[in-house]
């Protein structure tokens, strides 16, 4: 006599399973972390390693200028391109001349081999301070649901975090209300 299971026997285990399976995975999914944070951290890590190679360079310690008072030791240069030099890239870098309107999400300056886009760093340092900007890559489908971007005010780009980097190689935050985004970011870890 063969031994197997009925029907009855087969489909009262699939719907255990199926119950099991629907209490289990939205408690999965709630007790991941929000991606948002470890982002912002990792692009904020990269961008100030970066920085404090490129504040040791011979040619940004010899670029000084006292028109303000005070020395502005990356004024003139374009930090692209020593940028790249410092963090692991993927792929093609763009760091052409000009304002930070020539780069964005879609055409970034770089993507870091993590999948961190970094756009808005080919502007020279003719202010104090720059405004840069990156995120994650995003897929189409992402990007066109818009599901994992948290909504900002229309001065933000979205996607995208904003990071200021100063004359002296300081990072931060920009100070201005628009940004209340980033600062709760940086409030969470």
């Amino acid at each position: 006599m063969k031994k197997a299971f009925t029907l009855a026997e087969v489909l009262v285990t699939l719907t255990i399973l199926g119950i099991v399976m629907a209490v289990t995975i939205p408690v999965l999914n709630n007790t991941r972390p929000e991606k948002d944070p470890i982002y912002y951290k990792k692009g904020l890590q990269t961008i100030q390693g970066a920085m404090s190679k490129i504040m040791d360079l011979d040619v940004v310690a010899n670029n000084v200028y006292e028109e303000t008072g005070r020395p502005l030791y990356l004024k003139g240069l374009n930090i692209c391109s020593y940028f790249v030099n410092f963090i692991n890239t993927s792929g093609k870098t763009s760091c052409g001349g000009g304002d930070s309107s020539s780069s964005s999400y879609k055409s970034p300056n770089f993507i870091t081999t993590d999948g961190l886009r970094f756009w808005g760093f080919e502007q020279e340092f003719t202010e104090p301070e720059i405004t840069v900007y990156f995120d994650r890559k995003f897929s189409n489908n992402e990007l066109k649901n818009d599901k994992l971007t948290k909504p900002r005010d229309e001065n933000h780009k979205v996607p995208g975090l904003a990071l200021t980097i100063r004359y002296d190689g300081k990072v931060s935050i920009p100070d201005e209300d628009k940004y209340e985004y980033e600062k709760n970011l940086v409030a969470q870890y």
